[in-house]
């Protein structure tokens, strides 16, 4: 582990070239500025890279390999104040500041993000290109901006993106648009599509010549394929219990999916019910439970990621009683 206290003093690791591997990086003093250069060469982490509380402390990758080796950037009690991904590459990142803190590629060139990173925040490129690697992914993060100009890259072929994730491609007067690029061979999955903040119908999309059913030669390039599933709300609607993933349990067989969507489990039954949640995650907003009659729900299995852009997310029970024994994660807190 590297920790470096100098008091007032500002203070930096530099790393230019060679290899280095680090237990763990405690940035600066009480009242520094700690900041962890990354330019050229490979650090491997052996832990996390935090700051002392009260300090500002400052990572830039501009070059070189970062490997967090699933390790955290920053953390609740110890977030960095500012994070800098403008060049080189990026590997198996944990988290960034506990989800509070977004991965943001800040600068003119191109960052290679590889392995595996379970950040859960966003993802934005506000400038140069973001290049998720044939190796690479970023199946935890809820959505995507590429702002006008800017160039978010996908070559891994094997679900790079989380199957939920809302994409926004943006464009100024220019006219300058933000692009994704598919891969050939490419068919990623995401929840919802946004052209400069208007959200697009569901199906297939892609550049001219994809073969996807909507194509655009500004916001898309390659020969991959997108296809936007939609996020949806979803009520259960049969009389007995079964698997959160099959669609004939619910209404107009539309399961829900999405942050900020709800699943309501509202119907009228005739005796307690138990569903299973037989996803290995399932990313949604809200629970909520009453139906009308004197029974009650079971929740069973796996994990429910709760997040909202709308707000707290919620389980709510309005009649009799619901226990829902999945696994609960999410970092904006229950209401």
């Amino acid at each position: 582990a590297v920790s470096k206290d100098e008091g007032s003093a500002n203070v930096a690791l530099n790393i230019g070239g060679g290899t280095a591997n680090i237990g763990a990086v405690s940035l600066s003093g009480s009242a520094a500025t700690g900041t962890l250069n990354v330019t050229g060469g490979t650090l491997t982490m052996g832990g996390d890279i935090i700051q002392k509380t009260a300090a500002i402390g400052i990572l830039t990758v501009n070059g070189g390999l970062l490997d967090m080796a699933g390790h955290a950037i920053g953390s609740a009690a110890a977030p960095l104040n500012f994070i800098n991904f403008q060049s080189g590459t990026i590997r198996n990142i944990g988290q960034i500041n506990n989800g509070s803190a977004d991965l943001v590629k800040s600068t003119a060139g191109t960052l290679v993000v590889d392995g595996t990173n379970n950040y859960t925040s966003s993802t934005i490129v506000s400038n140069g290109i973001l290049n998720i690697a044939a190796g690479g992914s970023i199946n935890f993060s809820t959505s995507i901006t590429v702002e006008a100009g800017a160039q978010l890259v996908v070559e891994n072929i094997n679900n790079a993106i989380l199957d939920n994730t809302v994409i926004n491609l943006k464009s100024n007067a220019g006219p300058v648009y933000g692009q994704i690029y598919l891969t050939n061979g490419e068919n990623e999955v995401v929840g919802a599509l946004y052209l400069d903040g208007i959200q697009q119908i569901t199906g297939t999309w892609g550049a001219p010549g994809s073969g996807a059913a909507n194509t655009n030669g500004n916001y898309f390039a390659g020969q991959g394929i997108l296809t936007v599933l939609g996020n949806l709300d979803g009520s259960w609607d049969v009389d007995s219990g079964g698997n959160w993933n099959t669609a004939t349990n619910w209404k107009n067989s539309q399961i829900p999916m999405g942050y900020g969507m709800t699943a309501f489990f509202t119907n009228a039954i005739s005796s307690d019910l138990a569903v299973s949640q037989n996803n290995s995650i399932a990313y949604l907003g809200n629970l909520i439970f009453g139906s009308p009659s004197n029974y009650n729900w079971l929740i069973t299995d796996n994990t429910f990621s709760l997040s909202s852009p709308y707000g707290q997310p919620s389980i709510t029970v309005n009649a009799n009683t619901a226990v829902v024994a999945s696994v609960i994660s999410g970092v904006q807190g229950i209401t």
